[in-house]
């Protein structure tokens, strides 16, 4: 079996904060927090793209007993000689955010818990196409 022309090589923890703004109460709404996902430029000399990754909370609508920031990012080696550079941004867009989403999660986890509000991030639902198989003649 060959490996994917692009492999995930490293994850960058760039921020992990979360401050509590008053003690947690038995009627605290769940938090709403809002997952976002961006891309740096395409290094050619090294061959790697950056693509980033984040929870915040609260929403600007909510009033928690927290706020919140986790920002990683992951660094993904491309084999230009496999794969075509031109759906390089599709496949950050696309397939990088849910490569990147279990060690979300697990930032998000670990840092609640320690602050006395454990918050485990859904996860999610990744598209996939159905194959047939043929059985063996």
């Amino acid at each position: 079996m060959a490996n994917h022309p692009i492999q995930f090589i490293d994850i960058e923890v760039r921020e992990l904060s979360i401050k509590r703004t008053r003690p947690p109460l038995p009627m605290d709404p769940a938090p709403q927090i809002i997952v976002q996902s961006g891309k740096g430029q395409f290094d050619a000399a090294d061959k790697v793209i950056r693509v980033g990754i984040r929870a915040i909370a609260p929403a600007p609508d909510q009033s928690l007993s927290f706020s919140l920031c986790v920002e990683l990012v992951g660094v993904f080696a491309v084999d230009t000689a496999n794969f075509d550079i031109s759906n390089l941004d599709p496949w950050c867009e696309q397939n990088a955010p849910y490569i990147l989403n279990p060690y979300l999660r697990e930032q998000v986890y670990s840092l609640t818990l320690r602050a006395g509000s454990a918050i485990l991030l859904p996860m999610l639902q990744v598209p996939t196409t159905r194959q047939t198989v043929q059985p063996p003649c």
